[in-house]
């Protein structure tokens, strides 16, 4: 649909406009008169005039069609002055009421559909019900129903905010100093969604960074395509999720669905596309304000060079990088000896850097400090130790006139000024500092924190990933579950390229004593059951079968032990093939995500993989780089990588499978999970072989 009526509207109509202190009446006309929107009309049929303002009965009294109409009524009027606009010919409108489908009633669900069959029907995009409106600080446009102190004169813009509450919108377009090109409250958001508005806003020049509080996905695919823009754009989207809590896995049969909940797939979606994910509020704002205030200076080293002016800030400073794994890089003995010049002989040259109480005020120092840093390869930017506070001080002068001087002279790293404690920063040097693209930061662990953040998002790149949408991907659950034997899991799997050995199913004595003279020992017999999906669980398994004779007895075991424990089991006989050599175990599998489609799992198998749970997840289909980028996220990968002179693993042949299975997953609509535990994966070079398989389609 198209929002350019709703983002930028050349004439509104607020109606129910409201002299009401508090009321969205009130407040919006308030700020939509004070937009630099060139028409806005006042509606309200029992006032001739609000604040020296004429106001009109009804839209259809106005002396012309609005481009937007701003309905600020009870839930009882809305429908019929949407509909008013919407014959008028108005195609864009916000409507504030709640009542609607937020309470889950009969009524109000029935009457949020009439609003949105009249939205598709009339083509008129509908902001709400349920929201707090929309501000456009680039157009200057404020259809705000809420208190607004933001001076769309003066604020800088570049972040477009996207909140599916409107109380944290407002909080968060209330805080003094973030560069807002846009926020809006999303509201309901099943009229016009949320994935529309973060369509609108990756498409848009003036949104440098979005900020997205998120509480939850209507539309995977348009989410995820856009996401995918942003991506191949290097437009940075932070989100704040809410409400991660893992539900999807309830009722899993396999270990890939008991380690695949909501909160996992939403954070594999995630960095798979790049995005910048915060814990809370202050780290939203301080990464969306970082992003707005560097533009394209991101760092180009994943290092940080810290300076400080005091022992205790210095030591703050090295033990929240090593928390959040930021490399210090330790300075060359050349560089040491440039340092010298400018700190006290009784400071030591070190990074982080204690330069002492000598730097205050002293803008050739600092300066010169600065160009030191300036020239290691492996520092990406360089923190401050300052407070700019309120009262400006000598202190803080000195150090901000230090950093303009540095970038008057050409010097070019990012930087970022750390205060020691959460202050109301100066307005006057917070201002020149960004517009010098110094970033002025939180305070010192959320600092941290985002810099660690932003250090990740330096690394991501696009090219690495397969960021197709999920819009031919995504599978339509079935009413009930068909589950496959390992045999016939293993012949699917095996008819697109996968290693999985020969292996034969024998339903008696007989049967195995015909295929025995084709198999090499030694062999692994186990049996084969839809209804047993944990073998070993009930001596279904035997290993390292030496000849027919044990052949024979491990079949009459394995047939007595499952008879035994499971008694109700349909059994067709036992699965006999070569026993593979031994291997590091690994994991693979498929949980089909009700959202976002076909995930794909790895991570460390065999029977420790829901105690260690160490096991990365991602949205099919993926690439071979991607392949090897999420095995190095693993504690296990040390294994594969040649732990403690151990030779290395074919890692490569292990990617090639991930990229198989994904394409698998997303060629069969029908796979609902899917467990490959464990994948024996061999020396560099001689591959990986696939030992279990558990198979779940949707029937």
């Amino acid at each position: 649909m198209n929002l350019n009526k709703l983002f930028c509207p050349e004439s509104i109509a607020v109606v129910g406009a409201s002299d009401r202190p508090g009321s969205f009446g009130c407040h919006t006309a308030i700020n939509a008169m004070k937009s630099n929107v060139a028409r806005v009309y006042l509606v309200n049929p029992k006032k001739k005039e609000l604040n020296g303002c004429r106001t009109y009965a009804s839209l259809g009294d106005l002396p012309e069609t609005v481009d937007c109409a701003v309905v600020c009524t009870p839930k009882e009027a809305v429908l019929p002055i949407l509909l008013q606009a919407a014959e008028m010919g108005t195609k864009a409108a916000i409507v504030f009421a709640s009542g609607f489908s937020e309470e889950h009633s009969e009524e109000g669900t029935e009457l949020e559909e009439e609003m949105k069959r009249l939205s598709q029907k009339y083509g008129m995009a509908i902001l709400g019900p349920n929201c707090a409106g929309l501000l456009n600080n680039v157009k200057k446009i404020n259809m705000w129903g809420m208190a607004c102190t933001l001076d769309m004169q003066t604020r800088p813009t570049g972040i477009g905010v996207l909140a599916q509450s409107g109380f944290i919108a407002s909080n968060i377009m209330a805080r003094p100093g973030l560069n807002i090109s846009y926020v809006v409250s999303s509201g309901n958001g099943n009229i016009v969604t949320l994935e529309e508005y973060m369509e609108y806003m990756v498409h848009d020049d003036a949104v440098q960074v979005i900020a997205l509080y998120l509480e939850g996905v209507r539309d995977a695919v348009k989410f995820t395509s856009s996401l995918a823009e942003a991506a191949r754009l290097r437009k940075p989207v932070v989100v704040l999720k809410a409400g991660k809590s893992a539900v999807g896995a309830k009722a899993a049969a396999s270990h890939t669905g008991n380690l695949a909940g909501s909160k996992e797939a939403y954070h594999a979606v995630f960095r798979k596309y790049g995005v910048v994910e915060v814990d809370c509020l202050e780290e939203l704002l301080c990464m969306a304000q970082m992003f707005s205030v560097l533009g394209s200076n991101l760092p180009a080293a994943a290092g940080i060079a810290g300076l400080n002016l005091s022992g205790g800030a210095n030591t703050i400073c090295a033990d929240l990088c090593e928390q959040f794994e930021i490399p210090l890089p330790p300075l060359q003995e050349a560089d040491k000896e440039k340092i010298r010049k400018y700190i006290p002989v009784f400071a030591t040259p070190n990074n982080p850097l204690d330069a002492t109480t000598a730097l205050f005020g002293d803008v050739e120092r600092t300066v010169g400090l600065l160009r030191v840093f300036e020239g290691m390869e492996d520092v990406g930017g360089i923190t401050i130790g300052c407070n700019i506070d309120i009262t400006e001080g000598k202190v803080s002068v000195g150090i901000c006139e230090a950093l303009m001087e540095a970038r008057k002279r050409g010097l070019k790293k990012p930087y970022f000024v750390v205060p020691s404690l959460e202050a109301s920063p100066s307005e006057r040097y917070k201002a020149l500092l960004e517009q010098n693209e110094i970033v002025v930061m939180s305070s010192a662990k959320t600092a941290y924190r985002c810099l660690a953040l932003l250090m990740e998002y330096t690394r991501y790149s696009p090219q690495r990933h397969d960021l197709r949408s999920v819009s031919n991907v995504a599978v339509a659950a079935g009413v009930g579950t068909q589950t496959l034997t390992e045999y016939e899991a293993k012949q699917r799997i095996g008819a697109c390229g996968v290693c999985v050995g020969e292996e034969r199913v024998v339903a008696n004595l007989e049967e195995l004593r015909q295929v025995l003279p084709n198999m090499k020992f030694p062999l692994v017999m186990k049996v084969s059951s839809k209804d047993i999906l944990h073998k070993t669980d009930c001596g279904g398994v035997r290993l390292n079968i030496q000849s027919a004779q044990e052949a024979e007895q491990a079949f009459m075991r394995i047939m007595e032990n499952c008879a035994t424990h499971c008694p109700q089991a349909q059994i067709e006989g036992v699965l006999v093939g070569t026993m593979a050599p031994k291997g590091v175990e690994m994991i693979l599998g498929v949980h089909n995500d009700a959202q976002f489609g076909p995930m794909l799992l790895a991570g460390l198998g065999g029977v420790f993989v829901e105690l260690f749970r160490d096991v990365v997840l991602t949205p099919c289909p993926i690439s071979h780089e991607e392949a090897e980028d999420l095995l190095t996220t693993l504690k296990s990968y040390r294994l594969l990588s040649g732990y403690r002179g151990d030779t290395a693993k074919d890692v490569a042949a292990l990617a090639d499978l991930m990229v198989q299975i994904s394409r698998y997953a997303v060629d069969n609509r029908d796979l609902r999970e899917l467990d490959l535990n464990p994948v024996f994966v061999y020396d560099k070079g001689e591959g990986v072989r696939v030992i279990d398989a558990l198979m779940l389609m949707n029937a």
